[in-house]
Formats: C-alpha cells, structure tokens, sequence
C-alpha cells in the first residue's frame, strides 16, 4: 500500500503542471513617411524627412515593416520634416489618392517574430501573431472639384475589416493653398489589434489600411504619413504549479520513509 501511495504521489508530483498563455512582446514601433517624388508617378513614400525620428523597422526579434503604395503626385505640396507639416518649401510634393483611377493608395504593415521558439513552449505552442496599431495618422485636403468633404481610414485586413470614424477636410483649391499646412486635417486612428494564428512561430501577418471614401476622378491631397505599434508572439507554455512541488517533495518524503521502513523490516 505505501509503495502504491508513494507512485501516486510522485505521479501527481508529475503531472501538477499547467498551460498558460505566455506573451513575448516587441519594443514600440515608430514610424514615419513623407510624399516625395522622383518626377514619376506614383509618389515615393520615403522615410528620409524623418530619419531621426523613426525607430528600426527590425528591433530584437520583430519585424514591423510597412509598405506605403500608391496615389499620384503633385509638384506643390508641404513638407513633413521631423513629423511637423510645414507649408511648401522646397522639396514640398503631396500625394494624390483615392481607390482607383490609378490613385488606389495602401498601407500594408507586415510583422514577424524572427527568433528562436521561446523556451518555454508546451509540446503543441498554438502561436498567434498579434499586431497592435496603436495609431495611423495622415493629413488630408479636399481637392477644390472634389465632391468628397470626409475622409476615414479603411482596414480591409481579412477576418478584420473595420473602418475608422472620418474626418472633415478643407478645400484647397489654388496651389498655394495645396501647399500650405493649414489646408490639412489630421486623420488619426488606434486600430487596436488583430493575431492570427501561425503554423510556425516565424511566420508573418500583414494589416492593409486604405482611405475612404474615394475613386478615380475624386480624390485626396494627403502627406505625412506616421505609423506606430507593436508586435506580440502569443502561445502555450508549460508552468510548474507550486502545488507540483509540494506533492513531489510528499512523494520524496514518502520514498525515504518507505525506504526506512523496508530497512527496519
């Protein structure tokens, strides 16, 4: 009977551990772009008005890497220097974009976890990719023909399709109105988060935003794009509970009496 208690108590010993969900979190994600271009259409959604301000797009383990598509351009236009819209200057462009025509503009931000399987990790990890948006901000004008007064970030992300609460924009009808930054109204959203589920922890999740509402013949003037958020690796790991180690130091104890006990038999 003693040996039966003692197998007992070091199985229970054994088998008191649980999962738990286990989160390794990125550092915060900044970044920023202005509309530039190289005399071509679409514009060049380039970072260098604001290298200074902008974190690595890889930091530790995390990838957060957007990819800013679309619009046309025009030589007038402000600046985004260190991330303040500043009224034309040299070097000042500005996008045009709606949803088509040519002026589709997109956002679609890919993140990763590019390390090793956390050490803690249960036999079956179920890895989520969570990418939190913690905000998406653009400034916007009403191009003077323009029968489109609002503006509204769209995420069109499968399984996470949601729409922003819009904003509404001024009319810049001559060019130095398009050029001037009190023209521009700032659309700004925390789109919170999504995660999917991954089949390996290296895999990657895209979120895409758009604007609404717009097509080809009405669109936006917009610049100064800013991006931030961060990145969790989601999943089961295996934790002792402090009672496993209570009943492995019974069945230990158990051991050693029953040990004693067949010695002074």
């Amino acid at each position: 009977m003693k040996k039966i208690a003692l197998i007992a108590g070091l199985a229970l010993g054994w088998f008191a551990s649980s999962l738990q969900a286990a989160t390794v979190t990125s550092a915060n994600f900044s970044l920023a772009y202005g509309a530039t271009s190289d005399g071509n259409a679409p514009p060049i959604w380039t970072d260098s008005e604001n290298a200074g301000t902008n974190t690595p797009t890889t930091q530790g383990n995390f990838t957060f890497l957007p990819a800013v598509t679309g619009g046309n351009w025009d030589s007038a236009g402000p600046t985004f220097v260190n991330r303040t819209l500043t009224s034309g200057g040299a070097g000042g462009h500005v996008a045009w974009f709606g949803t088509g025509g040519g002026r589709s503009f997109s956002v679609p931000i890919t993140a990763s976890y590019n390390g090793a399987a956390p050490g803690d990790a249960s036999a079956t990890p179920n890895y989520q990719l969570q990418v939190e948006i913690t905000k998406i901000s653009i400034y916007g004008a009403r191009y003077d023909a323009n029968t489109l007064a609002t503006m509204a970030w769209d995420e069109t992300t499968p399984g996470n399709v949601q729409t922003s609460p819009s904003i509404n924009l001024n009319i810049a009808t001559t060019a130095t109105e398009e050029s001037a930054a009190a023209s521009y109204t700032k659309l700004a959203w925390n789109a919170g988060s999504y995660s999917v589920p991954l089949a390996a922890s290296n895999d990657t999740l895209t979120r895409t935003f758009d604007i609404l509402p717009g097509d080809g013949s009405d669109y936006r003037f917009g610049d100064g794009l800013e991006i931030e958020g961060r990145v969790r690796l989601v999943y089961d790991s295996v934790v002792p509970e402090p009672l496993s180690g209570v009943l492995l130091g019974v069945g230990l104890i158990s051991l050693i009496g029953f040990g004693r006990w067949r010695i002074a038999a």
